[in-house]
């Protein structure tokens, strides 16, 4: 008989701030757990509000590296608490002036199971 896996996506509203944002999700992924999933799949960005479409420069103070980033440490810790495989979308900096529309997974033991980046704002350049 085969492994029934429960998914879930959540979804929640962008403050502008981090910190109330990653609280958020945390949150919402102890709810999806609490109802019986093993896979959460986050909304685009979900540690800061999606800004695609504008390029103004005030967005890229935003962006995180993955892994070692705020939004990874704190979901490697929650995957790895939950035994939860997590899909967490962020605005990546691999380096000065480079960034990304990104995903990592992290899988239930908190391995970084890989990453998607696509490039983005090619035009702008750090101060």
């Amino acid at each position: 008989m085969a492994e029934t896996i429960r998914a879930a996506r959540v979804q929640s509203r962008g403050t502008g701030d981090r910190q109330p944002m990653i609280d958020a999700a945390v949150g919402l992924a102890r709810a999806a757990a609490a109802h019986g999933a093993s896979v959460l799949c986050f909304q685009e960005l979900c540690s800061m509000p999606s800004f695609f479409g504008s390029e103004d420069p005030g967005h890229f103070a935003g962006a995180e590296r993955v892994p070692g980033g705020p939004s990874f440490e704190v979901m490697r810790e929650l995957a790895r608490e939950l035994s939860l495989v997590l899909v967490v979308p962020v605005f990546e900096q691999d380096q000065p002036g480079v960034h990304y529309n990104a995903a990592f997974v992290l899988d239930a033991d908190a391995r970084c199971l890989g990453k998607y980046a696509r490039r983005t704002c090619a035009r702008h350049r750090d101060a």
